[in-house]
């Protein structure tokens, strides 16, 4: 596993770095913005460099290797596929049915999400073995008649299909679905990777490196499942799937997916982790003003 920063630097931060006579002729200064994995010896020395300048900006996200997303039973989606643009009256409608949903109600639980059961795009082309990400602010996905069908002979979990609405006629497509799951996976672990935005204008958990979970052996978790955390857009979670999906996804050739695993509290790779951010995170604390 890898961590890579996206690094956008204070001024004052890129002129010590244009002064240094390591980092100086090495780093291109006039880039927006530079991307530097934990592990590169530059990024340790730009982290030195800067410690005493305003900082600097620093997004990261996560590779893994094949082996290490295999080794997880749960796995988190992401967008591979073609984004479903909005017409404005798309946008508008979809808007308020997002905000026309309650928080999810379960035994025992209430909590901060929205499970939206209807979406509306009125431009869909996407092939009959492509899923399609349903707009560039959600974290909902459309699919066809033909992998809709394909999930069910297969005897995935967890998923049902919901209306994608035309706006201009107010009728639902005919061959293309709304992803939907009422499973909800339990709370994930809170660590040092884990920023509480819920008091900012866009109220929601900010995940720096990946979902973990102490699994207890008692879960009822399907193939499908949503997260209990709003780690998105407007209270809507992601999409945590099983193994079983994936494999599914590959042997038919469909396409649109992203994997990244889910880690289990405990596991080596998790350990391996934990150690990871907990060095990086110590790195990046020399200077107290940078930020993520």
């Amino acid at each position: 596993m890898t961590i890579t920063f996206r690094i956008l630097l204070k001024p004052d931060a890129s002129e010590a770095l244009a002064r240094d006579p390591v980092l100086g002729g090495v780093l291109d200064l006039s880039a927006v913005t530079l991307d530097l994995a934990h592990d590169d010896p530059r990024f340790h020395r730009l982290l030195e460099v800067t410690r005493h300048t305003r900082g600097a900006w620093l997004n990261p996200y996560m590779t893994f290797t094949a082996a290490e997303v295999a080794a997880a039973k749960f796995l988190q989606l992401d967008c591979r596929g073609k984004i479903l643009n909005e017409t404005s009256k798309d946008n508008d409608q979809n808007r308020q049915i997002v905000n026309g949903f309650a928080f999810q109600q379960t035994p025992g639980r209430s909590l901060a999400i929205r499970l939206i059961d209807r979406i509306a795009i009125t431009k869909i082309a996407i092939a009959p073995n492509a899923i399609g990400c349903a707009t560039n602010w959600m974290p909902e996905f459309v699919v066809p008649r033909a992998i809709a069908d394909a999930f069910r002979e297969e005897g995935l979990t967890g998923f049902e299909t919901k209306p994608v609405l035309n706006s201009k006629t107010g009728q639902p497509h005919a061959d293309f679905f709304l992803l939907y799951s009422p499973s909800i996976m339990p709370d994930a672990e809170r660590d040092a990777t884990t920023l509480d935005q819920r008091a900012t204008d866009n109220p929601a958990w900010r995940e720096l490196g990946v979902l973990t979970y102490h699994f207890t052996g008692t879960e009822k978790l399907c193939d499908f499942n949503r997260t209990a955390e709003n780690w998105s857009n407007r209270h809507l979670p992601f999409w945590i799937v099983s193994q079983r999906v994936r494999e599914v996804v590959s042997r038919r050739k469909f396409k649109g997916w992203g994997y990244r695993p889910v880690l289990e509290k405990g596991t080596p790779l998790h350990q391996e982790y934990t150690r990871m951010w907990t060095e990086v995170m110590e790195r990046i604390a020399v200077n107290p003003r940078n930020f993520f």
